[in-house]
């Protein structure tokens, strides 16, 4: 979580999904983490619908999503546009659309004398704030508002209204009861059709994290979740971006290890088998049946390129998406910045480098360089990762021939020594490496 919120932009928000067993421990080291101020909400989703006869005391329908914000008065949430409201509050129609009525005076907001005054009708009958049940009340709006708004008022069966329009949508609820949020049991079903079986057991519906992303995040945001499971989030971004042409990217980050689902699979594999060549005994791949191998990746790899669903029929993909699938090593902390360690550090950064540029189309691959360039060929990444000079003119000349927006990471055991390599042209930025990887990994003293 202390990680989590450092990755975390100003505007950023984060949701964790938990269940009676940890959810006061986890909102107290929230507000530890993120601070009280940051609390955003507590929504209570229905996980699931009816059942549960055979619960000792009480059938626990329900699961909380705690909020948290980066800064909360940075914080900006979306309405909820998919919210139905009915009909029946806006029985009226005008040139400008849809409307409801509602009185211009009120008792609850209390009684204030300046607010105590004569409205007249365009026929010159007068209105006054009504007396309700021996209480009097008053106007809504002051002198000054009803002059200027006065085409705003209906005067009708002896009182004063103002109309309200059907709006977009209505500022998101805390209460996720509606079946539109999906159930537990819908998420299930979703992903076994996706596989044709049970992969994985409990995944989240993808139409409640739909509304948590649409709720939080504008068309060209970034999603983290760093405890992916089955790549629900995954599904629901690129499924949100089909729907109003976003282009929001995730990032889903999840362990290899094996469910129950998996361990069963392994359980049914024989552990050891015959080489056909030798005789001798080779390791089974038990890793092809982890989490992430099995279920997180395969499941979004289906979902992008089409699949054929568990009644058969061919479910068309979402094209257009590309999945990238990493593996990550613990790496231990650096105390000091050898010659040898950096040489080590340049050599092992270029995937990592992808990931920062979003660039992974490879123009060109050799012993001394690496070129990349983004989707949209709009962005290249270049990395000169040898000590070996002999090769540095040739990459230059390349670089510059491309002529794109170049983030350019040449290595040196001097920092800042290729800063004019390109004769300061405006596209292209060259970057200190390694030294930028070894600030990320070094230990801190304080």
């Amino acid at each position: 979580l202390k990680m989590a919120r450092e990755l975390m932009s100003e505007k950023g928000v984060i949701f964790i999904s938990i269940d009676d067993n940890e959810q006061a421990q986890l909102k107290l080291l929230c507000d530890q983490i993120f601070g009280e101020g940051n609390f955003v909400a507590n929504l209570i989703w229905k996980k699931k619908q009816g059942g549960g006869n055979d619960s000792r005391n009480f059938v626990t329908e329900h699961e909380y999503v705690l909020v948290y914000a980066k800064n909360i008065g940075d914080l900006i949430l979306n309405l909820d546009k998919e919210h139905e409201l009915s009909d029946n509050l806006y029985p009226f129609k005008d040139e400008k659309g849809e409307y409801g009525l509602v009185t211009l005076d009120k008792v609850s907001l209390g009684y204030i004398e300046s607010l105590d005054f004569e409205i007249k009708d365009p026929s010159g009958k007068s209105y006054f704030p009504r007396v309700v049940k021996g209480k009097k009340s008053r106007w809504r709006w002051g002198k000054g508002k009803v002059e200027k708004d006065y085409d705003q008022l209906v005067f009708k069966n002896g009182k004063v209204y103002t109309k309200y329009r059907r709006p977009e949508g209505v500022t998101p609820k805390s209460l996720l009861f509606d079946s539109r949020f999906g159930r537990t049991e819908t998420g299930k079903e979703a992903l076994n059709n996706i596989f044709g079986r049970e992969e994985f057991s409990y995944p989240k519906p993808v139409e409640l994290i739909k509304h948590l992303l649409s709720i939080s995040t504008q068309p060209n945001s970034i999603i983290l979740d760093f405890m992916a499971g089955s790549g629900t989030t995954g599904q629901a971004v690129l499924e949100l971006n089909k729907e109003d042409g976003g282009n929001r990217q995730f990032i889903l980050i999840t362990n290899n290890e094996l469910n129950g689902v998996g361990s069963k699979l392994v359980e049914s594999e024989k552990l050891k088998t015959k080489s056909e060549k030798s005789g001798e005994s080779e390791e089974f791949d038990a890793e092809q049946f982890g989490i992430c191998r099995r279920v997180t990746r395969e499941r979004l790899k289906r979902v992008i390129e089409g699949y054929t669903n568990s009644k058969g029929n061919f479910v068309e993909g979402l094209s257009g998406n590309k999945l990238r699938y990493f593996r990550a090593d613990f790496v231990e902390p650096i105390e000091e910045m050898e010659d040898e360690t950096m040489l080590i550090l340049a050599k092992n950064s270029l995937e990592i480098l992808k990931i920062k540029e979003n660039c992974f189309d490879l123009v060109e691959l050799n012993r001394d360089y690496a070129i990349c360039r983004s989707s949209d060929n709009n962005q290249i990444l270049a990395v000169y990762y040898t000590e070996d000079r002999r090769k540095l003119e040739e990459f230059k000349q390349k670089v510059e021939t491309l002529d794109k927006t170049t983030s350019c990471y040449i290595f040196s055991y001097m920092v800042s020594k290729f800063a004019n390599f390109f004769d300061n042209n405006p596209k292209i930025t060259v970057k200190d490496f390694p030294e930028g990887v070894y600030k990320v990994l070094k230990v801190n003293r304080e």
